[in-house]
């Protein structure tokens, strides 16, 4: 049997057992920017994000301030909300409690 030929089953009965992952996005201007303890920018846009996961049970979403790039969207968020510009947001897919992870934003 060729690499090919098994590469290809292999790809087959992967795609079959693969999990879906939903993820919330949002494209909205910034109602509010939160900061709390411990190290978080919680953010809630004036349109509820579409399809978030099943742990997403508030609207709000969550930014990780510890890392550079969560500094960076925790700005970004500022900026949307002092501007009034509209913010597309993703989350991760994941919740600590019932907020989910901001994964990437782009200021519109």
């Amino acid at each position: 049997m060729s690499k090919y030929v098994k590469f290809a089953a292999i790809a087959l009965l992967l795609s079959g057992t693969a999990i879906p992952c939903f993820a919330a996005t949002v494209t909205s201007t910034v109602n509010f920017v939160q900061v709390n303890v411990p190290n978080r920018a919680y953010v809630q846009f004036d349109t509820k994000p579409a399809n978030p996961p099943a742990c997403a049970t508030d609207p709000r979403m969550f930014i990780d301030l510890t890392t550079d790039a969560g500094k960076a969207m925790y700005n970004m968020a500022l900026t949307a909300k002092a501007s009034g510009k509209r913010l597309f947001s993703a989350g991760t897919g994941t919740c600590s409690t019932t907020f989910e992870k901001v994964n990437y934003m782009r200021l519109l």
